[in-house]
């Protein structure tokens, strides 16, 4: 165990990784992981064609050792940094900004500064991939630069800060696009479908929601049938259509209920069937002398599927020609996008 000199005390002699440790500890919530948690100014426009003015501010970025504490970067003028050429025309390329630190105990070089810089993303027709921030930097902004373009715009610069929270990274899909997704650098998923909710982006652990009920008359059988919900009550996505086909990879939740008007003595069964075949069973019995309500919950599942599974309800039960009691009310099941496991 090592007991270090306090800061500033008198006379007291430290590394200045040990002075940094002052700014890991006000700003707790810079992580390795979280790059550039806190930036003030250093806002980021176009200057001329492919190059943009950074203003003056300031940014705190946590060193890639944890014993190394946080760096502050401090500049009192306006930077300038210029983006590589554009992809040609039918690509596109996502560039970040970044403030980054340099020194020898941070990265093993001989420079003791900090830099503006480009950190350029691989070009790509359809939706480009973030580049990866390196250590010791502060993401400033996302830059989308589009194919054969000769200058950049102020619409396609995104302030990290703002982008992170608003989910303004990418544009608004148009009318008839399909479902799309993509996961920014803090590790959130985004989706967005052309016609769903303006095309716009928004956090798939937000929307990805779909529920149904029966509305027609359903008996249930003796032998597995499939139990087609003809009612959405919730699907902006329209995952649902005879069963849930998933359009995402991650941990999905699905629960639900069916209410049975069962005959004396006999038992049911709900069945969740996962690209046709059985994942789980949920029953229950009646043992009365006359007919009566049975509600049978299949509890809540949550379970890793990978995009394009196929989940389905089917239902049997010991009695023939039981009818379910219809509507929301009585029978629906939901599935719920939670994570990505």
């Amino acid at each position: 165990m090592t007991r270090y000199t306090p800061l500033w005390e008198q006379q007291g002699q430290y590394a200045a990784s040990q002075d940094r440790k002052l700014l890991a500890a006000i700003f707790a919530g810079n992580t390795p992981n979280n790059p550039g948690d806190y930036t003030g100014g250093m806002r980021v426009t176009v200057a001329s064609g492919m190059t943009v003015n950074i203003a003056p501010g300031q940014a705190v970025v946590h060193a890639a050792s944890e014993y190394r504490g946080s760096i502050l970067m401090v500049s009192d003028a306006v930077e300038q940094v210029t983006l590589a050429p554009a992809p040609p025309s039918g690509q596109s390329r996502i560039d970040g900004i970044v403030a980054q630190a340099r020194g020898n105990d941070l990265d093993g070089g001989s420079n003791n500064d900090f830099i503006m810089t480009v950190i350029q993303g691989t070009p790509a027709a359809s939706n480009p991939p973030y580049p990866t921030v390196p250590s010791q930097a502060a993401l400033l902004a996302w830059v989308n630069v589009p194919g054969a373009a000769v200058n950049l715009v102020a619409g396609n610069i995104y302030e990290a800060r703002l982008a992170r929270l608003s989910g303004l990274m990418e544009p608004a899909l148009a009318a008839g696009d399909p479902f799309t997704s993509f996961t920014d650098p803090w590790g959130e998923v985004w989706v967005a479908k052309g016609g769903v909710l303006n095309g716009a982006w928004h956090k798939a652990r937000d929307v990805l929601h779909s529920s149904a009920t029966r509305n027609a008359a359903y008996n249930i059988t003796t032998s597995p049938t499939h139990l087609a919900l003809d009612g959405i009550i919730s699907d902006p996505f329209g995952i649902y259509s005879s069963g849930w086909t998933l359009p995402l990879a991650g941990m999905w939740q699905i629960g639900g209920y069916i209410s049975i008007n069962a005959p004396a003595s006999s038992g049911f069964q709900i069945e969740v069937y996962i690209n046709s075949g059985l994942m789980a069973a949920f029953g229950g019995a009646v043992t009365g002398i006359a007919y009566g309500g049975l509600r049978i919950g299949c509890g809540t599942i949550i379970r890793k599927f990978n995009a394009g599974d196929i989940l389905q309800i089917f239902t049997f039960g010991s009695a023939a020609a039981a009818g379910i009691y219809t509507s929301s009310l009585s029978t629906a099941f939901q599935m719920d996008y939670v994570g990505t496991g």
